[in-house]
C-alpha cells in the first residue's frame, strides 16, 4: 500500500539507511559500531535506521534488534541500486550514510561496485548522502604483496565516494588531513566509541581486580605480546597487576608468563562477559600507533569503562594523538616501566571514564543527527 505524499514525506524525514559490511550474528567490528550509533539515533533523535548489509552471503534474518535488515543481492552497481529502490519502495528517498572500508566490502579491497552505485544515486539526488570512512588506503613496500598493487585504486574509488557525498566523517585527524588534502571539502571527526556499550555510571576502582586485559582481533593480540611482550611482566610487577587476561580468538605460540605473570587466556566472550570483565580490570595493554588512536575500538572500549590503557606506540616514540591528552586518555610505554610517573591510578581511571564522555556514541550520534537534519 502506498503512503500519501505528507505520511510519506514525514516516514521519510525519520528513516536513514545505514550501508555496512556486516551485522550480528557475524562478529564485525564496524557492524557492531553502527548498531550502537543506531540505537542513539533511534532512542533520542527519533531517526529509525534501516540497514543494508553489502555482502550477498550475509544470514541474519529480516530484522536485528527491532531494525529492519536487507542485503544486497549481488555486489554490483546494479545490486546496489535495487536493493535502496527496494527499502525506499514505501517510504520515498531515504538519506544513505555509508559505513565504509575497502576490505569491508571486497575481499580484495576494491570495491568499484560501491563507487558506481554511489555514484548513479548522486545522480538522482543531490544531497542525502552521507559517508564515514573508517580507514583509507591501505599501504605496502612489497611488491609481492596484493596490497602493494591495489593502494592506488583503493585511493581513487576512495575519493570518488567521497566527492558524491554531502557530509563525510573520519575517525583520525591524520586521515582528516589526508582527505581534505585530496580537495575533497571539509571533513568532520568522529573518534571510534565503543562498540560493545558504554555504562551510564563510572565501575568504582575499588572493586575492580589486579588484572591487565589484553583484548581485540587476533592479529592485533599477536603484534602486542610478539612486539610489546617484554614491557608487559615488567608494568604488570610495577602497578602491582597479579594476572594477564587474554580475551578474543585463541592464539597459538603465546608464552603463558610474563615476566612470571600468569596468562589467563579466556577466548572468545560474549559482549556482556567482555564488557563485565573490562569495568572489572585495572588496565588495558596494547600495540598501536599513538598518532592513530582515536581509530581504535579497542582504546574506546577501555576508556568507557574507566580501565586505563597502556600503550606501546612500536618505538616510533610518538607520545601524542590529537583530541587525546597523553596521560589523561592514555598512557604510552615505550621503555622500561619502572621509570612511569603516574598519579592515583584512581584518580586517573576516573578521568579516562569522565573525558571519554566526550568521544561517546552519543555524541557521535548526535552529530550525524544534526547533519541528517540539515539535508533532509
Amino acid at each position: 500500500m502506498k503512503l500519501d505524499p505528507i505520511r510519506s514525506l514525514y516516514h521519510a524525514a525519520m528513516q536513514l539507511i545505514q550501508i555496512v559490511p556486516g551485522l550480528p550474528p557475524r562478529v564485525d567490528s564496524i557492524g557492531d559500531y553502527t548498531l550502537q550509533m543506531a540505537r542513539h539515533l533511534r532512542a533520542e533523535h527519533g531517526i529509525e535506521t534501516r540497514f543494508l548489509v553489502g555482502d550477498p552471503e550475509w544470514d541474519g534474518g529480516e530484522t536485528v534488534e527491532g531494525f529492519a535488515v536487507a542485503k544486497v543481492l549481488e555486489r554490483s552497481e546494479e545490486g546496489l541500486l535495487g536493493s535502496i529502490t527496494t527499502l525506499e519502495r514505501e517510504t520515498g528517498t531515504l538519506p544513505i550514510l555509508v559505513q565504509f572500508s575497502v576490505y569491508g566490502y571486497e575481499r580484495r579491497g576494491c570495491p568499484v561496485w560501491m563507487a558506481k552505485g554511489l555514484e548513479a544515486l548522486y545522480c538522482t539526488r543531490t544531497k542525502g548522502l552521507h559517508v564515514a570512512f573508517h580507514e583509507l588506503e591501505n599501504r605496502s613496500w612489497k611488491p609481492w604483496s596484493s596490497v602493494f598493487w591495489v593502494t592506488g585504486l583503493q585511493k581513487r574509488l576512495i575519493a570518488r565516494i567521497a566527492r558524491v557525498c554531502t557530509f563525510r566523517y573520519t575517525n583520525t585527524e591524520e586521515y582528516r588531513g589526508k582527505l581534505e588534502g585530496w580537495g575533497l571539502g571539509r571533513i568532520s571527526l568522529i573518534p571510534n566509541f565503543s562498540p560493545l556499550g558504554e555504562p551510564m555510571l563510572y565501575p568504582a576502582f575499588d572493586a575492580r581486580r589486579p588484572e591487565m586485559v589484553v583484548f581485540g582481533r587476533g592479529a592485533q593480540r599477536r603484534w602486542t605480546y610478539e612486539r610489546a611482550g617484554h614491557l608487559l611482566g615488567p608494568l604488570c610487577r610495577q602497578l602491582g597487576i597479579e594476572r594477564i587476561v587474554d580475551i578474543g580468538q585463541p592464539l597459538e605460540g603465546i608464552a603463558d608468563t610474563f615476566d612470571d605473570i600468569p596468562l589467563v587466556r579466556l577466548g572468545r566472550l560474549p559482549e556482556e562477559e567482555v564488557n563485565a570483565r573490562m569495568a572489572a580490570a585495572m588496565g588495558s595493554f596494547m600495540q598501536y600507533p599513538v598518532p592513530v588512536l582515536t581509530k581504535s575500538s579497542v582504546h574506546a572500549v577501555s576508556c568507557a569503562y574507566g580501565t586505563i590503557p597502556f600503550v606501546f606506540d612500536g618505538g616510533t616514540k610518538e607520545r601524542s594523538c590529537p583530541l587525546l591528552v597523553t596521560g589523561e586518555d592514555f598512557v604510552p610505554v615505550d621503555g622500561d616501566p619502572s621509570g612511569l610517573e603516574l598519579p592515583s591510578l584512581e584518580l586517573l581511571s576516573r578521568q579516562i571514564f569522565e573525558n571519554y564522555q566526550l568521544r561517546s556514541s552519543r555524541r557521535a550520534a548526535a552529530t550525524v543527527a544534526q547533519h541528517l537534519t540539515a539535508t533532509r
